[in-house]
């Protein structure tokens, strides 16, 4: 596949670049108009992309919330000291993520006595029906209520998880499509249309 090809297929445009969540345009060779700048990887990207992503990242910065900044710190929390690293959870392709993201929530919205309950005593206190729905692949002794606050915020964090899950698995699958031949014309031609 020639250089020209390659920039000019949006799947080997799409790479992800530093964190899992940020999908970037990659341009693998410099054009000469120029309007372009190198990332750290060595790709060339869009002056007007890097300035947009520059001014959202101010703006989320000024206004950046006690919540969300909470959110971020245990999303860190759960990669750096629960070892649960895109790798791991590349595993849960049972919605897992998902599936205990909404139980946190769930602990977050009982009525007062019940909360009241759960405060006390932790899972022991938890609603029957609200540990059913825990993933059945995970050991119940992970689900650990806390307070309203803190399992909101456990159960956003892992819904990030489960979306970086999702992404990675849509990176890899537009990969696998850009590595694909197809074949164009009779069946008698057999010429191959080479889409890298």
């Amino acid at each position: 596949m020639t250089q020209q090809e390659k920039t000019s297929n949006p799947a080997h445009q799409t790479q992800m670049m530093g964190s899992t969540c940020h999908p970037y345009k990659r341009y693998d060779e410099h054009p000469d108009g120029g309007g372009m700048r190198e990332d750290e990887l060595g790709a060339y990207v869009r002056f007007e992309v890097v300035e947009q992503l520059s001014g959202r990242i101010a703006k989320l910065e000024d206004d950046m919330c006690l919540a969300l900044l909470d959110v971020l710190e245990e999303r860190h929390r759960q990669v750096s000291s629960e070892g649960w690293t895109p790798e791991h959870d590349d595993q849960h392709d049972d919605y897992s993520l998902a599936k205990a993201a909404s139980v946190y929530a769930a602990c977050a919205s009982v009525d007062r006595p019940d909360r009241a309950v759960m405060d006390q005593f932790g899972l022991a206190g938890t609603p029957t029906a609200i540990i059913r729905n825990w993933p059945t692949t995970w050991d119940t002794s992970w689900l650990k209520p806390t307070n309203r606050r803190r399992d909101l915020v456990k159960a956003v964090a892992l819904l990030i998880a489960e979306i970086e899950r999702l992404d990675r698995i849509m990176f890899r699958e537009a990969e696998s499509m850009s590595d694909r031949t197809y074949w164009t014309g009779s069946e008698d031609e057999q010429e191959p249309l080479d889409v890298k």
